[in-house]
């Protein structure tokens, strides 16, 4: 027992640490009359706790002491416990507490939190005076009082605690909200200046900026509601009356008319807040989508999809199911420490690889040894993109973006990529990675149904961004990738390379020469690259040695890689294989595979109007070899296959395959003994490559992509509260792009797009609901038809692929005859889709257009006729973006969308269509009047009076305003001439109008479904609107 005396003033007490028997107990740190600390060891390691009185008449000196000794303490002692009697208010004492600038929180209590009752049976006058503070990752239930003991004015207050062990307990993480809402705060911190220029010394002063300013996010057992004063204030006051109510004390008939009023206040308010805080995110997500970052649509599509890599059960090498988390985390270390196994030793054997000769093309050193500039750092911050993983240190990349030019953050994240890059030492704390297992198809408790994504520190992927562009830079500048490679190089793309296959064959076809094809697949290409092998090329092939900056940077980024399974703790050394995740490894990839179709141009194809032969196209790692006989491709093969027994690769036979032009297997074509499989047609690049038209095979993958894809999006599209913005975006930043991708390639007929087409039809219904017109719906949302884009990036393949630096630039630098090359196919697909207009007189997006104004013309749907009388609004006006600047009203602006494409379900139509009784043809569902239509049920109908009325007030209509309109349809309020500001009231009032009354419509007519209607055909409204 560790304990201070007591102040010889009556009705004081001592302040003591008591522990119980078995546990040791010593006193650290200097000795105060308000305060004692002690060091406890026993059965769950060492903790430390402190007993705590706060005089009230010297509060602030008292805390300020505390401050103090815990400060010099977490140096050197992690995890501290504080208790006892701080006689001040939560909030008071969570603002002092603050001024600590640790990692120091408040435990939260269970139940009724009073402490202090001061002899008094009365509750009014008890409060809460008595809490617990923890310091550090502690793992602490909540707090609770024992109201059994009456010994003292205070009753005893009690909290199960334990110290926890390196890697356990939840990983705090900086919230990415705050950050991109106090960035330019954050980014000018005088601090930044002061902070040693060192990894360590940035992380530290992360760490403490945010404690500072509360950046971090809250952890699963803090989280509370995200609610207002006002709504806690009410909640408050509702629980003071419910105790009344169960200490067995009558409640007054004003008491309980304001607790029912409070309930539901209470209510509308937590929902309305926890709403608009979510909105709130989504706005976020919508503006980083429309700044050009599509990827960031994902997160809308799946908000509330979380994986939880690596805590599962899993079979280890022995077949026996693991369950504990360390035993799952040793399982994961050995199954990746395998993977990444030099099994021969050679990887990291310089000797050995010195004696291998290397073709060099020497760079200027000064080129790759530069110092690091400011343009240079403003653009790899650029690149960085929001919603993107943090790596170990926790540092996600909306923090590193709050670094604008000219703050004291961006010059000390410029000061130490410059340290780091002229010492050549990769810190400690950047040399680990995390791996991230993503299950694939088959069982999940096999780790070889897993595939890893590793996630390194956002500061080294910025650095070695900049690295990688250089590198690039100079490479483009020295001719030193061969022009057969076009991945992961600037302004490639893979659509290129497929047109250059294709090309290449159709060219051949027409002189009637055979073209043999070989797909060459390598066995885990990136993760089986000798480390000193890649050096080599790295370092000696451009001519640089390793005592140059670049070189030693280079030799210390893979002197000692290691990494660790996400939320575990057992490391394993990568001793083959690129860094993934690194924006050097794929340049560095590119480079290490650029000789392996050295000396096999007089092996390769003829094509007709060229002059050198080509033996083979370069996507990265995806290789096809072309043979102009069966004996060729053979040659060509074993030159492929000596590579790779030079540079220790490894071809997986099984995933490879080899297309005839005659039909006839070409014999004796193996590798280690396995023989290549002879198919119909292989998958380069996502885009099926035949022996013949492979129309059939391409539109059967579109459906099943375009299933899946619909699929993961479904209960997004069809929820009605999810504003139109965010399903607009979803459908131009997820659905289209996996319709679109490789098109530049195939056609564009009815036929060729048939199942993109249905499925895109298929999204439309999910948003806009059914028995609207299409072509109407697609309008509104600014939604092109697929031909048109189908159009348009056919017609920017023809206007970007002649300027490639690959392969496809060189082939049609001359006119190719034939009417089976993809350039003359394409011209004449795009020829056709333009009516005849010279696609080069007009850029791709007006062709867009001109082919989706061709098809409007086409359409006689009536909700399409209707949409063309309108006076149409301005694109700031647009219902879509009013409806994520409100989204509260989403299902609202779903019904405006509908009544713009000229179908409301009113009475008459639900008849018609068989969906209700045949009563309602004649007679309003509301108000039992006249048959029903869209003017009187918007404007007239008395049923839906309440609803105008809400309407009013919510669009700051004045009084009698409405009387002065008079439309012959109701969306012809917000038509003609009128001023921005008017024209959004209207759309408001009409949104309002329609969310106020669907539940009670709903009531009235109850749900219908539309039977008979295949969900894929795009059917035309032929109700008369």
């Amino acid at each position: 027992m560790i304990s201070q005396r007591a102040e010889d003033v009556p009705g004081k007490r001592g302040i003591v640490v008591a522990v119980r028997s078995g546990l040791s107990v010593k006193e650290i740190g200097k000795q105060e009359p308000h305060f004692c600390i002690a060091e406890i060891e026993g059965l769950c390691g060492k903790l430390v706790a402190g007993s705590v009185y706060i005089p009230c008449n010297e509060q602030t000196a008292t805390m300020e002491t505390l401050g103090k000794a815990i400060g010099k303490l977490a140096e050197r002692k992690s995890q501290i416990l504080l208790g006892g009697d701080w006689n001040m208010k939560r909030a008071t004492l969570l603002r002092e507490v603050r001024k600590w600038h640790l990692d120091a929180r408040i435990v939260e209590s269970r139940g009724s939190p009073e402490t202090r009752h001061g002899n008094s049976r009365r509750r009014e006058d008890w409060s809460t005076l008595d809490y617990f503070v923890v310091v550090g990752p502690l793992l602490c239930s909540g707090t609770s009082t024992d109201r059994r003991h009456f010994s003292s004015d205070h009753w005893p207050i009690w909290s199960r605690t334990r110290p926890t062990r390196e890697g356990e307990g939840a990983k705090k993480t900086l919230s990415r909200m705050a950050l991109r809402k106090r960035g330019n705060e954050i980014a000018n911190m005088p601090s930044w200046e002061k902070s040693h220029q060192t990894v360590e010394g940035l992380l530290k002063n992360t760490r403490s900026i945010a404690d500072r300013m509360c950046l971090w996010n809250k952890t699963r057992n803090s989280k509370r509601l995200p609610l207002s004063r006002g709504t806690i204030r009410a909640l408050g006051q509702l629980r003071k009356l419910k105790r009344k109510a169960v200490l067995g004390r009558e409640l007054s008939r004003e008491e309980i008319q304001t607790a029912e009023e409070l309930k539901k206040v209470v209510k509308k308010r937590c929902k309305e807040e926890i709403r608009a805080r979510f909105r709130n995110w989504q706005r976020k997500i919508a503006a980083d989508v429309e700044a050009g970052d599509l990827s960031a649509a994902w997160r809308l599509a799946k908000p509330s999809q979380k994986r939880r890599a690596g805590l599962g059960a899993i079979v280890d090498e022995e077949g026996v199911l693991q369950t504990a988390e360390e035993d799952i985390d040793r399982t994961w270390a050995a199954y990746w420490a395998g993977l990444y196994k030099d099994k021969d030793g050679h990887s990291r054997n310089r000797a050995l690889w010195e004696e291998v000769k290397l073709k060099v093309t020497p760079i200027a050193r000064e080129e790759l040894d530069a110092e690091i500039v400011e343009w240079e750092l403003i653009e790899g911050l650029g690149k960085l993109e929001n919603w993107k993983a943090a790596g170990p240190d926790g540092i996600p990349p909306e923090f590193y973006k709050t670094a604008a030019p000219g703050t004291h953050l961006f010059n000390a994240v410029l000061k130490l990529f410059r340290e780091i890059w002229a010492t050549g030492q990769i810190p400690r704390e950047w040399e680990i990675a995390e791996v991230v297992p993503i299950p694939k198809k088959g069982d999940v408790k096999n780790p070889e149904n897993y595939r890893g994504i590793s996630l390194i520190p956002v500061g080294l992927k910025i650095l070695n961004g900049i690295i990688a562009r250089r590198l690039g830079r100079a490479m483009e500048k020295h001719g030193i990738l061969r022009k057969e490679q076009a991945g992961f190089r600037k302004g490639e793309e893979c659509a290129a390379q497929a047109a250059a296959l294709v090309e290449t064959v159709g060219r051949r076809r027409k002189e009637k020469a055979e073209t043999h094809l070989c797909f060459i697949d390598f066995k885990k290409a990136f993760d089986r690259v000798p480390h000193e092998a890649l050096l080599k090329k790295a370092i000696a092939g451009l001519g640089l040695d390793r005592d140059g900056v670049f070189g030693r940077y280079l030799e210390s980024l893979y002197r000692a890689p290691t990494a660790r399974i996400r939320g575990g703790k057992t490391e394993w050394d990568c001793e083959v294989g690129v860094r993934q995740g690194c924006p050097l490894s794929p340049i560095l990839f590119i480079l290490f595979i650029n000789d392996i179709l050295d000396d096999t141009g007089c092996l390769g194809v003829t094509i007709p109007g060229k002059k050198e032969k080509i033996g083979g196209l370069l996507f990265a790692d995806d290789v096809v070899l072309l043979g102009e006989s069966a004996q060729g491709i053979r040659d060509l093969l074993e030159k492929v296959v000596t590579w790779t027994e030079r540079w220790r690769m490894e071809i997986n036979p099984a995933k490879c395959g080899v297309i005839s032009p005659d039909g006839t297997p070409v014999t004796c074509l193996e590798v280690q003994g396995e023989r290549i499989p002879d198919v119909e047609f292989y998958s380069y690049l996502g885009i099926k490559i035949g022996k013949s038209d492979q129309r059939a095979v391409r539109r059967n993958a579109d459906r099943i992509k375009g299933n899946s894809v619909l699929h993961e999006n479904s209960r997004t599209l069809t929820n009605p509260c999810i504003p139109l913005l965010h399903k607009t975006l979803l459908l131009r930043g997820v659905v289209l792009p996996s319709m679109l991708y490789g098109k530049e390639v195939g056609g564009n007929t009815h036929a060729d797009l048939k199942e993109c087409t249905r499925v895109l039809n298929r999204a439309l219904v999910m948003v806009v609901g059914r028995g609207v017109s299409l072509a109407a719906a697609r309008r509104v949302l600014g939604i092109p038809t697929l031909r048109a884009l189908v159009g348009k990036s056919q017609c920017r393949a023809l206007r970007e692929f002649p300027k490639k630096k690959t392969v496809i630039g060189s082939l049609l630098e001359t006119s190719p005859k034939g009417k089976e090359t993809w350039w003359n196919c394409t011209q004449r697909g795009v020829k056709r889709l333009l009516k005849g207009t010279d696609w080069r007189l007009v850029t791709p997006r007006d062709a867009s257009d001109l082919i989706w104004k061709s098809e409007e013309t086409l359409d006689r749907s009536k909700g399409l006729e209707r949409l063309r009388t309108l006076v149409l609004h301005p694109e700031e006006c647009s219902i879509v973006r009013l409806s994520g600047t409100h989204p509260e009203w989403g299902l609202g602006w779903g019904m405006v969308l509908r009544l713009m494409c000229g179908h409301l379900w009113t009475g008459p139509r639900l008849a018609k269509a068989k969906l209700k009784e045949s009563i309602l043809t004649e007679e309003c569902p509301g108000c039992k009047g006249a048959a029903e239509d869209e003017i009187h049920w918007v404007f007239h109908c008395p049923a839906w009076e309440d609803g105008r009325l809400i309407a009013d007030k919510e669009a700051g209509l004045a009084t009698g305003e409405r009387a002065n309109w008079a439309p012959s349809y109701p969306i012809d309020i917000v038509c003609g001439a009128m001023s921005l500001e008017e024209r959004t009231k209207r759309y408001k009032w009409l949104a309002v109008f329609f969310t106020a009354t669907a539940s009670k419509r709903r009531a009235i007519l109850g749900g219908f479904d539309l039977p008979g209607r295949t969900l894929g055909r795009p059917f035309r409204d032929r109700v008369s609107a």
